[in-house]
Order: C-alpha cells, then structure tokens, then sequence
C-alpha cells in the first residue's frame, strides 16, 4: 500500500508540473504599457465579446500573418482565447519564431484583468 502511495504521489506530481508548465504562463501581476493584444480565436468568437483594443487573427491564420502584425520580436505581446489552449499554441508558435515577450493570458477574461482593460461585448 505504501509503495502504492509514494508511486501515485509521483505520479500526480509529474502531472501537476506539466499541467503548471502548460498554463501558468499568465503573471500574476498585471500588465501595463504598450502590449500587442492577438485574440486567436474565430471572428465570430471575437465579435461575441473581446478586450478593448484587441485584434483578431484567428489561430489558423497567425502562420500567414504574424510577421505583418508583429515585426518587432522584441515587443510585448499577450495572445488569448476562450480557455487559453489556443493562445498556448499560438505562444509556443510565436515563441519558437524568437518572439521574447509572448504571454499566454489565457480567456477574455482573464486577459482583460491582466491588462486591466475592458471586455467590449
């Protein structure tokens, strides 16, 4: 039983730390001062309600449009979506193009509180 244990520990904590990895990448505090807000879901996704000052480029396009949006590799830029899965993905995509400052804000609301601005609905 104990080595059931030890082994169910380790196990969960493995997990814990790939599951922090994945979505602890949103700071805890906010974020303040000119940052580049990529919403990366679909336009109708965005047009139900998105953060103030915001552009949409829909996952699937960011590969066709990210250097256009984006020139500065160096700028601070937050992406986000509904649960932050997309986001995830357009921030491991960003970030493997040698973009430094890309941050996963997760959903719109999350996104909202940590750029302190408005979610316009």
């Amino acid at each position: 039983v104990c080595y059931l244990m030890e082994e169910y520990y380790f196990l969960g904590k493995i997990t814990m730390n790939w599951f922090n990895s994945m979505f602890s990448s949103t700071p805890a505090t906010p974020i303040e001062g000119d940052v580049l807000l990529i919403d990366v879901r679909s336009p109708e996704e965005f047009a139900s309600g998105y953060v103030e000052g915001a552009i949409n480029v829909p996952l699937p396009i960011l590969p066709l449009r990210f250097q256009e949006i984006a020139p500065d590799t160096a700028r601070q830029i937050v992406v986000y979506c509904r649960s932050g899965a997309r986001s995830g993905m357009a921030q491991q995509f960003l970030k493997e193009r040698n973009y430094a400052n890309v941050i996963n804000g997760g959903s719109v609301d999350s996104t909202a509180v940590l750029v302190k601005r408005a979610v316009v609905r």
